[in-house]
């Protein structure tokens, strides 16, 4: 009676133990999304800090995409079509992620209301005319890809859905906090979180 997700694995990490690998799918994806899923698995072999599974993820997406945004700039260029493509796909998953975090919070505010007087039907109701307004606000986003307004379209995404985005994202604005104090210096930061956390 839970909801799940299920979707194919984009990496994974063994923290270091054993290589990692690289995935024949992940060679599907485009410069910046290689160099980001690459990064975000390294991070997590650099640092991991136990019993604390959103921090690690919010960190090593952090990292991910910095470093992954670094290295096309240093391989490509700053103008490079592969740097821009990259920046308009972080835009697109900024604004989708604004928009997902938001409306995790106001099914969080529903659930609340939630008692025992409330029927399962109406509950579920009452989840889904939510879940049906969030995805409506997307088609209202500004993407420069016009298929995040439409990946609801099909089928509507659950609570899995949502605490994936929260463990994935929903510390970015702390840890740039944390990545500012280090004038946005990610080996300085990394460097300093493992002698806090060790590995």
């Amino acid at each position: 009676g839970l909801d799940v997700r299920i979707r194919t694995v984009g990496g994974w990490s063994t923290l270091g133990i054993l290589k990692d690998p690289l995935l024949s799918n992940m060679l599907e994806r485009n410069d910046g999304a290689l160099a980001e899923v690459i990064i975000h698995e390294l991070t997590h072999a650099t640092l991991f800090v136990k019993n604390e599974v959103e921090f690690n993820e919010n960190l090593a997406s952090f990292i991910g995409e910095k470093g992954a945004e670094h290295f096309l700039i240093s391989h490509f260029g700053d103008s490079s079509a592969q740097h821009l493509e990259y920046l308009q796909s972080q835009a697109d998953s900024k604004t989708l992620t604004r928009i997902i975090l938001k409306g995790a919070t106001t099914l969080d505010s529903l659930y609340g209301t939630f008692n025992d007087t409330l029927s399962t039907p109406l509950k579920d109701s009452l989840k889904s005319n939510c879940i049906q307004g969030i995805a409506d606000h997307l088609k209202n986003g500004a993407f420069y890809n016009a298929r995040y307004q439409k990946i609801f379209d099909e089928v509507l995404p659950n609570n899995a859905y949502f605490m994936a985005h929260r463990r994935y994202h929903d510390q970015e604005d702390s840890i740039q906090t944390i990545f500012h104090q280090y004038d946005d210096n990610i080996k300085l930061m990394l460097t300093d979180l493992k002698k806090k956390y060790g590995k």
